[in-house]
């Protein structure tokens, strides 16, 4: 009787304690926005009619989305057609063109040779490539931020527009217009280009011995991506998404261009898997140390003052949160990448035609994983 009875008051000590562990675990831990409901995340409703109603808004063929937070992919899908003749729907899978965001990829090639020794910031692009023009005069560092003055695309006749011709080589791609004046005196300013990119491939080439088509595919596949790619326009990929343009108020297949002449600066392609993927390997220090990539995401300056960029990323913040980002569109795309460093979150949007604006999708995605509130702050631009 007595074990009874001592067994009796165990159960209720027991059921006491367990209740009010149940009672305070409310407060023992705060929820965020991000938090995952029985292995989903808790605004996978609110990140659909976000996007379905940007798509619907915008008429936007196909449109795939990827969102990280703290390491994982908590959201990844596909939107609308990623080819509309075949009736073949969008996916997490879905390859797209990267267009500009593609220079954000492009810096972290180069601040990985940089690590090695292989490149140095600070030293003239003639000191590696003494073959270029002599009016050549900026360094690694101001082509990686914009400040080299080598040109963008310019009005009027330009043979980088539309271009047909299949590059092997990122240094023959230099024909294109290496032998043109710079547009400003390195260093003085901010003038954001693709062509100097094309530049840095072709250093990149030269100082690893290797196509540069060849050496950024080695790498991405060793930092285990296999969906990021330079794009081979020949070549039919698998998953590719086909790619279009508006006219007569339709969406209709556009006339795939050669990209091989930009693959560093507007030329790869990639799912929003292997994005969030490189996105989550950054902020964990996987591919380059922390020392090189705050170098990275930090702003620079000319002579003309700051520029709200950095080494292939625009920088900027909201509401007190870092914020890197970059934003492309070109001819069948229009893409973003977002990542906030201090918070592990990542939001990547790619589509398959330009004309519309994904970085306000993404600033807005931004704001619902960090703040359950779907309002759309500032993106940062490019």
């Amino acid at each position: 009787m007595k074990n009874q009875n001592f067994s009796q008051k165990l159960i209720r000590i027991y059921s006491l304690m367990l209740a009010a562990v149940l009672l305070l675990a409310p407060f023992s831990a705060s929820r965020t926005p991000a938090q995952l409901s029985k292995g989903k995340w808790i605004y996978v409703g609110s990140a659909d009619t976000l996007i379905e109603q940007y798509l619907k808004k915008n008429d936007v063929p196909g449109m795939s989305v990827g969102i990280v937070k703290n390491g994982e992919i908590i959201y990844a899908k596909g939107f609308g057609w990623k080819n509309i003749e075949k009736k073949i729907k969008a996916s997490e899978l879905t390859r797209y063109r990267l267009a500009s965001v593609s220079k954000a990829v492009t810096a972290v090639l180069t601040m990985e040779l940089v690590e090695k020794g292989t490149l140095n910031l600070s030293k003239k692009i003639r000191e590696y490539m003494p073959e270029l023009p002599s009016h050549h005069t900026y360094t690694v560092r101001e082509l990686l931020c914009h400040q080299s003055g080598v040109r963008h695309y310019k009005d009027g006749d330009d043979p980088t527009k539309s271009v047909d011709e299949h590059y092997t080589s990122a240094k023959k791609a230099l024909d294109l217009f290496i032998k043109d004046k710079l547009v400003m005196t390195p260093g003085s300013d901010y003038k954001y280009t693709t062509h100097g990119f094309s530049v840095l491939a072709a250093l990149i080439e030269k100082r690893t011995n290797k196509l540069f088509r060849q050496y950024a595919h080695e790498r991405f596949y060793a930092w285990g991506l296999k969906d990021l790619n330079p794009e081979n326009s020949p070549t039919q990929g698998v998953n590719r998404s086909e790619i279009y343009k508006r006219e007569d108020g339709r969406n209709k297949v556009s006339r795939r261009d050669d990209v091989s002449w930009k693959y560093a600066g507007g030329g790869y392609e990639s799912s929003v898997l292997d994005l969030c993927r490189l996105g989550i390997k950054l902020l964990n220090n996987q591919i380059i140390s922390k020392a090189s990539r705050d170098s990275m995401w930090t702003a620079q300056s000319s002579d003309a003052g700051k520029t709200g960029y950095g080494f292939g990323w625009g920088v900027g913040g909201h509401n007190g949160r870092k914020i890197v980002a970059h934003s492309g569109e070109q001819n069948g795309a229009a893409s973003y990448w977002r990542i906030y460093p201090n918070d592990g979150v990542v939001i990547v949007v790619l589509s398959n035609r330009r004309d519309h604006e994904p970085s306000d999708l993404g600033a807005a995605l931004g704001n619902l994983v960090l703040t359950g509130t779907s309002s759309s702050p500032k993106p940062i631009n490019p």
